[in-house]
């Protein structure tokens, strides 16, 4: 790819990023467990809050949610939609290895 034709793929990719930001989330369905939400073009599974979680598994959840539906943790980590990822702060209680650790720990008797 020439420099040229890179410069104009990341305008176009800015721009596309740009207008998912400006559109609200959507519920579409929920099923078992998980509920599918979309933004503009883009669709992400998001897991609901069990009632029976504990208080901390619960936030882990919310914060987790919270970055996907809005777009940012309340860690301070966003949404990167260039790659559907968000990298909370490692002392984040949505990381995947404390939500690991939690949802373990719920289900151990």
């Amino acid at each position: 790819m020439t420099g040229q034709n890179a410069a104009r793929a990341r305008r176009k990719a800015k721009r596309i990023i740009e207008t998912i930001r400006a559109e609200p989330a959507r519920l579409v369905t929920d099923f078992g467990g998980s509920e599918m939400w979309v933004r503009g073009k883009v669709g992400f599974v998001i897991p609901t809050i069990p009632e029976d979680a504990s208080p901390a598994l619960k936030d882990a959840i919310a914060r987790r949610r919270s970055a996907l539906i809005d777009g940012q943790c309340s860690c301070g980590a966003r949404l990167d939609l260039t790659r559907g990822v968000v990298e909370h702060e490692s002392d984040c209680p949505a990381t995947d290895s404390n939500l690991d650790r939690l949802r373990a720990e719920r289900r151990s008797p």
